[in-house]
């Protein structure tokens, strides 16, 4: 599927969904677009064009989701990050900002399931997920 038809995918309200059960699909969206470090991805993603010079020499946060370029594509209305894992094994990572971040970074420490794991673990186990700029920074943290 290419960029530009996984963008033209639809958010449906309501739906739910598996990544954070704290926001609907919708929501999350909604959040996406308005993340001013992520916003500007979704836009060169619609436009179905990787942007280049000083265009991409914007923030930090926009340049580091940007190195990404061909790991990013839309699903459902979000935004995520593919990768390998060494199994062979293709995974997918939500992208969320950073004020979510630190929700899951909560959540995922504290839940009972956990079992309150170190920074590595917990790292670990948000990274088989999520993504964000700094993730393992603000884990430690």
């Amino acid at each position: 599927m290419t960029k530009s038809k996984a963008s033209q995918d639809s958010t449906q309200s309501g739906r739910s969904n598996p990544w954070f059960q704290a926001y609907s699909q919708q929501e999350l969206a909604l959040k996406q677009r308005a993340d001013l470090f992520i916003a500007p991805i979704l836009k060169w993603l619609a436009e179905d064009r990787s942007p280049f010079g000083t265009e991409i020499c914007t923030a930090p946060e926009t340049r580091n989701y940007w190195n990404y370029w061909d790991s990013l594509r839309m699903q459902d209305g979000l935004l995520f990050k593919g990768f390998h894992k060494d199994n062979g094994q293709t995974h997918i990572q939500f992208i969320v900002q950073k004020s979510i971040g630190e929700e899951i970074i909560k959540t995922m420490h504290a839940s009972c399931i956990s079992g309150h794991f170190g920074r590595r673990k917990t790292t670990k186990k948000i990274l088989q997920r999520f993504y964000w700029y700094n993730l393992r920074e603000d884990v430690n943290n």
